[in-house]
């Protein structure tokens, strides 16, 4: 495999999550009403009204995101190559990191959202690996 493969695979693969992220975030803002347009502060207050179930929205998001991007950038790498999806789990979650330093979640949340990035990518490129 290239480097430009891999990394188009990589690239790929974050976008892919990304957007699967953002599709079960902005279905959570529809259920449960958050407002459009909020500063961080608005948000930070909004995210400790949030109820259970809009957290485990996320987290279900953030499992098939991840585990979506692993298998493209599975796909798009090799079939036989699992760095580009390990490395997307890698990214994930240092991004994950970043907004749990921004914006205030609840500890469970976190916790479980950390441990969730790397294995859903690896479980993706278990699930279309070329054996």
């Amino acid at each position: 495999m290239s480097f430009t493969k891999g990394a188009l695979a990589v690239i790929i693969g974050v976008l892919v999550a990304g957007i699967v992220f953002l599709v079960c975030e902005q279905l959570n803002a529809t259920l449960y009403k958050l407002p459009a347009g909020m500063d961080m502060a608005a948000l930070d207050r909004a995210m400790k009204q949030l109820p259970v179930n809009g957290y485990v929205l996320i987290l279900s998001g953030f499992t098939a995101g991840s585990l979506l991007g692993g298998m493209a950038a599975t796909l798009i790498a090799g079939r036989q190559y699992v760095r580009p999806a390990i490395i997307c789990g890698i990214i994930l979650t240092v991004g994950s990191l970043i907004n749990f330093f921004q914006i205030w979640h609840p500890t469970w949340f976190a916790i479980t959202s950390f441990f969730c990035f790397i294995p859903c990518c690896y479980l993706g490129y278990l699930l279309v690996r070329r054996k």
